[in-house]
């Protein structure tokens, strides 16, 4: 099974290991992020799920692979003896009735079969936990504004009137703020810096190979530094002629980098 997790994505073989004379023994159930994919490498099935973050791959006696994706992990009391993973109570066996998560529940998740690995999954898996969404900044054809306006002589009511919008512009149909390529370089984050006031650009390799990663900016950049998590800088990055970075990625790494825009003057 291929499941996302955090900056990467896990490869979990479907057969648990032998086990035998082991203190506790592993767990069936493993966890997952965003999706989990189980395929052949022509075509396979995922899960893409919304908060649900526990799965189980289960290899059936006829050779197939179950896909099982839990809904609700309750239990009636801590540290419960007799279980299937573990023999021995971890603690005191106190009741928790509440933890048996009683009421009726909603759940969202999807299954898509598809053709290819779980590179075909990913982005989709993605967008399905994060939707775009578009909504118009205005509310209307104008902005109503009521103003009440003191003067001093009779104190006056400014009449409601109306404030068109400029719709005028030269933005393309379609363009991105910031974009990345190769696509399996995941952008993860964009904020403003914590303590300047650059822009902060966070993304991660999910695959285990190096790769170069080329971002380009969708407006004028000054500088553009390489950072760490803590968004200490840790060196400047050559700027392309059409706003572009180049820089190298291991696998599984995790990079930081801080855009200075160009100031209007």
């Amino acid at each position: 099974s291929h499941a996302d997790g955090h900056f990467a994505l896990i490869e979990r073989e479907v057969d648990l290991p032998e086990v035998t004379g082991w203190e506790e023994d592993p767990s069936p159930t493993k966890h997952q992020r965003a999706f989990v994919d189980i395929s052949d490498g022509g075509a396979g099935l995922a899960l893409l799920n919304r908060g649900l973050p526990e799965y189980e791959a289960r290899r059936e006696e006829e050779g197939t692979v179950t896909l099982c994706l839990t809904l609700l992990r309750c239990v009636g009391r801590l540290s419960g003896g007799q279980l299937l993973t573990r023999r021995r109570r971890a603690g005191m066996p106190l009741t928790t009735p509440g933890a048996q998560c009683p009421g009726s529940h909603t759940f969202e998740y999807a299954i898509l079969p598809h053709e290819g690995n779980w590179q075909s999954v990913f982005q989709r898996a993605y967008n399905y936990n994060m939707p775009v969404h578009a909504t118009r900044a205005d509310i209307g054809e104008g902005m109503k504004v009521s103003e009440l306006q003191l003067i001093q002589e009779d104190m006056e009511l400014i009449r409601r009137h109306e404030l068109p919008w400029d719709r005028s512009g030269t933005l393309p149909d379609r363009k991105s703020l910031v974009s990345a390529k190769p696509r399996v370089l995941v952008l993860s984050a964009l904020k403003r810096s914590e303590d300047r006031k650059g822009l902060i650009v966070r993304g991660y390799n999910i695959t285990d190979g190096p790769l170069e990663a080329t971002l380009r900016f969708g407006f004028p950049v000054q500088a553009v530094y390489r950072t760490n998590l803590n968004e200490q800088t840790q060196g400047e990055l050559e700027l392309g002629s059409e706003g572009t970075v180049t820089l190298p990625v291991g696998g599984h790494e995790v990079v930081t980098i801080e855009v200075i825009p160009q100031r209007k003057r």
